[in-house]
């Protein structure tokens, strides 16, 4: 009986570690840049706000080693949560930049760049998409 119940609870056990394993982040403040991987959530408690990393819905961003017409974007998904249920948003950066790109919702200001940027030479898989952030007041500058 004992070893009946340890193999159904065993494949249990391990499926919610795994699955609980990098799916959050903690400990985030204001003013404070944070990397999530597709999948992760980020919690900033003090603002009772909470950022969840889908995915890179589009990588179109001229590589760094290639002349283009057209600069591209890459654009990140993802769902925000302020003091209630999720919202969707898409945020685009374009390419061929050195500054990150911003957006203003709900009185913050999120600040973000979707790494690794594209070269010619090597393709980028879904899970290898960082989105970097940082989170401040939208009258902040």
């Amino acid at each position: 009986m004992r070893k009946n119940i340890l193999s159904i609870l065993t494949p249990v056990v391990i499926s919610l570690i795994i699955s609980g394993c990098g799916s959050a982040i903690t400990d985030v403040r204001l003013y404070e840049e944070f990397s999530l991987a597709p999948g992760q959530t980020v919690t900033i408690g003090t603002e009772d706000l909470e950022i969840r990393f889908l995915e890179v819905a589009e990588d179109s961003r001229c590589p760094l080693d290639v002349t283009c017409i057209w600069e591209g974007r890459a654009t990140a998904i993802v769902e925000i949560a302020i003091g209630g249920g999720p919202q969707r948003l898409e945020l685009s950066e374009p390419g061929l930049t050195d500054a990150p790109a911003n957006i203003v919702f709900q009185n913050y200001r999120f600040i973000y760049e979707v790494e690794p940027y594209p070269r010619v030479d090597r393709q980028i898989a879904p899970g290898e998409y960082r989105l970097v952030m940082l989170v401040t007041m939208s009258g902040d500058n």
